[in-house]
């Protein structure tokens, strides 16, 4: 370590501000990593286990699954879109322009994640107009997503999943096949107050259990084998491979400097014997956002400055004003002068044309209540 590193002195004398002993407190230290694992995840996925926002992706928001994830959780504090934007539809095109990591005190002290929406699909009357959602833990609900890449929900659109068929659900990172034995009629989401929703529609059953399961054609995937599984590219959107390769080289460069060996590493679940997993809602070091680099994990140059905001933001958030927090800021600068110069910021992503998809959906009533959005999910 160099002389700017910090000295055992200086690590003993950074500010304390959690408490060890609260039940919560243990709850989160017991947890270890599984508290925030899911948003650690170095690769993309071939398939959607569960979604993990980045930030600048392209999504596509469905206000009932929200609602029907509200009511199983008897959340009452989060914000109801449906309630608050006159003109919302079923589905929505949305650019994510923030994401905020955070420690989910109301319930099991698991790591979740807030995200800003921004409608972008031009030809709304809410285009440019934000909203906030939060993402749960995959571990802690057993719903479907209600915010879908863009890419996943665009090509399962265009699937066209018909009664008799077959498919693969990937349930807790299993394959479970199963038949669609019925599609519901759009008037049963119309009469929920979900007009044009397709939450749940495909009604299917599940070989392992054989038992009835609503499902939502973005869940589901063809057969293993089968010439549309083979055919299956890869839905999301992906960093030039050129940007990689500049990225990894100015990652390795900050990591073979010693001025900034605190930052190389990710500290584990253990660091400072549980302190620091109770003040950071999700560690990050160096090494994370390069086997990122290298498992092709992020769909825009926006996710990958917002990790190292997150580096730097976790150092201010434990150790406040203590020198380490400057050299935090000097590396985030180190690493800026290596970006392209056009890389541009979040607020230059433009509205984008209608989809598909999109196209003749009618808007929801506005001010209803929501309720009665469907049956819990299996698993």
């Amino acid at each position: 370590s160099s002389e700017e590193s910090e000295s055992e002195e200086e690590v003993a004398a950074r500010p304390r501000r959690a408490n060890h002993t609260t039940p919560m407190s243990r709850r989160r230290i017991e947890l270890g990593e599984e508290a925030y694992k899911w948003l650690q995840r170095t690769h993309r996925d071939s398939f959607v286990v569960s979604f993990v926002p980045q930030l600048g992706d392209k999504v596509v928001y469905i206000a009932q699954g929200h609602c029907a994830f509200l009511e199983q959780q008897k959340d009452t504090y989060q914000v109801k879109p449906w309630e608050q934007f006159e003109g919302l539809r079923a589905a929505e095109l949305c650019y994510i322009t923030d994401v905020q990591y955070c420690i989910d005190e109301r319930n099991n002290m698991h790591s979740v994640v807030t995200i800003f929406l921004k409608f972008a699909d031009a030809s709304s009357p809410l285009c440019g107009k934000q909203f906030i959602v939060e993402v749960p833990h995959p571990d802690t609900t057993s719903f479907a997503d209600f915010v879908v890449e863009e890419g996943r929900y665009a090509a399962a659109f265009a699937r066209k999943w018909s009664v008799g068929e077959r498919y693969q659900a990937l349930w807790d990172e299993a394959w479970y096949p199963g038949k669609i034995r019925s599609i519901l009629s759009p008037n049963v989401n119309n009469t929920k107050g979900f007009p044009g929703s397709q939450w749940e529609r495909l009604q299917c059953m599940d070989d392992e259990s054989q038992t009835n399961s609503p499902q939502s054609f973005w869940e589901l995937y063809d057969l293993d084998g089968s010439p549309a599984f083979e055919a299956r590219t890869h839905e999301a959107p992906e960093l030039p491979a050129e940007l990689v390769e500049q990225l990894k080289g100015a990652l390795a460069e900050v990591q073979e400097s010693d001025v900034y060996v605190d930052f190389h590493e990710t500290p584990a679940s253990d660091f400072l014997d549980g302190q620091y997993m109770l003040e950071v809602p999700v560690p990050m070091g160096l090494d994370l956002l390069q086997q990122r680099l290298e498992g092709n994990y992020y769909r825009s140059l926006h996710a990958f400055w917002h990790d190292v905001e997150t580096i730097v933001g976790n150092c201010q958030k434990y150790n406040q004003t203590a020198p380490i927090t400057q050299l935090a800021l000097r590396m985030r600068d180190d690493l800026l002068q290596a970006l392209p110069r056009n890389h541009g910021t979040i607020d230059d992503i433009l509205p984008s044309p209608t989809p598909p998809y999109l196209e003749s959906l009618p808007q929801l009533p506005f001010g209803r209540s929501g309720s009665n959005a469907l049956r819990s999910r299996r698993r």
